[in-house]
């Protein structure tokens, strides 16, 4: 082969390329989207949702507040795209309304005690739907709501502590002693035994407690407890509450024993029981839609973590610029207080970047809800 030849063949090749390429990303960004959305458009009207439960109420969510507004939000995912392979309708399934007990005062009692607050303890009369106590060891404040079994638990974690804590906690230690507690306390179903728990140790210093990175310096743990709404072997949703960074099932463990108040330090805990066995479905709206949503400012900003901030303190709030999303997902949202049913909502999860008026940069994680359920079966 004569140079010639060699440089026909090679520009052949560059154009054979370029069109395997072109070919490639017509496919992949045009025909493949186009094919799901058409099919999007025909499996509706074949298989239509049943909507048996009617008109849904509008979900409660809480907006966390920030210094101004958010200046704007850039789509990041890996592949610069929405994601294309959610489905056209979900089930939705009903909450159980807690059931009235005349033994309730006593379970609430009963369930103080398994926290380390006693009689003497105690701070409210018993006539009421809330029992108060506080340690006199800990100062924490506990409130047992007797009528819907929610628990609060309210620890400052302070340096006064410190004495009565040992080190050497794990976070498996921390996790499987959560697990214990809420069973013990009998607000734990078995979707939580299958579900996930993410657990972050802490060690004081000074007046604060700051991450700590091993169980050497580990004296208290913050375990949240998170399950999920299982479709069937391969599809799993997680049920998420008011903030995406705290489980409904939370708690701040020490390392004190059962029945004694520097077990447990802080707690909330929120649970109902779901029927999950359900046959009502309904249209959930585009993901492209929710996007818009959100670009607008009419996502509820439910989550926001900044790497600067212990993640034992409150959030305070703080100026946004800019927010990438990485990924979108469906979920199931839980109100903190009873509403009698399990929605769907779109999930968009990234990071946020600004810099404050001392020129400090301020970043972390962000996420922000949206309702799934097309707008037509909600209540107004």
């Amino acid at each position: 082969m004569n140079l010639t030849q060699t440089a026909r063949a090679f520009k052949l090749g560059i154009k054979v390329f370029a069109g395997i390429v072109v070919t490639y990303y017509i496919f992949t960004l045009v025909l493949i989207p186009t094919a799901k959305k058409l099919y999007r458009m025909i499996i509706r009207p074949i298989y239509p949702p049943n909507v048996a439960f009617g008109q849904l109420d509008q979900l409660e969510f809480v907006q966390k507040e920030i210094q101004g507004q958010v200046g704007r939000y850039v789509l990041n995912t890996k592949n610069g795209a929405l994601p294309d392979d959610f489905p056209v309708k979900v089930l939705v399934y009903k909450i159980n309304r807690p059931s009235l007990s005349y033994l309730a005062a006593d379970k609430a009692i009963r369930d103080a005690a398994t926290l380390g607050y006693i009689e003497k303890d105690l701070i409210s009369d018993l006539k009421g739907n809330i029992f108060k106590w506080r340690s006199a060891q800990t100062n924490g404040v506990l409130e047992i709501n007797k009528d819907n079994g929610i628990i609060k638990l309210d620890t400052v974690l302070n340096k006064s502590l410190e004495r009565n804590l040992t080190k050497n906690l794990s976070e498996k230690s921390a996790g499987d002693k959560a697990m214990s507690i809420f069973g013990s306390l009998e607000r734990f179903g078995s979707n939580y035994d299958r579900g996930i728990r993410v657990v972050t140790l802490g060690k004081f210093s000074g007046e604060r407690v700051n991450q700590a990175i091993t169980k050497i310096d580990g004296q208290v743990g913050k375990v949240e407890l998170y399950r999920f709404v299982e479709v069937n072997r391969k599809t799993k949703y997680k049920i998420t509450g008011p903030d995406p960074y705290k489980g409904l099932l939370h708690v701040v463990v020490g390392t004190g024993t059962e029945k004694s108040p520097f077990g447990y330090l802080s707690m909330e805990a929120y649970y109902k029981e779901v029927n999950f066995k359900s046959e009502a479905t309904y249209p959930i709206i585009e993901v492209e839609a929710a996007w818009e949503a959100v670009k607008s400012g009419r996502g509820v900003l439910a989550g926001i973590k900044p790497t600067s901030q212990s993640p034992f303190a409150e959030y305070t709030p703080l100026p946004i610029e800019t927010i990438l999303i990485n990924s979108v997902s469906l979920a199931y949202y839980e109100s903190t207080r009873y509403q009698p049913y399990l929605q769907p909502i779109f999930v968009f999860e990234g990071k946020f970047g600004s810099r404050s008026q001392t020129s400090t940069t301020n970043s972390g994680d962000v996420t922000i809800y949206f309702p799934a359920v097309s707008g037509e079966y909600v209540k107004k």
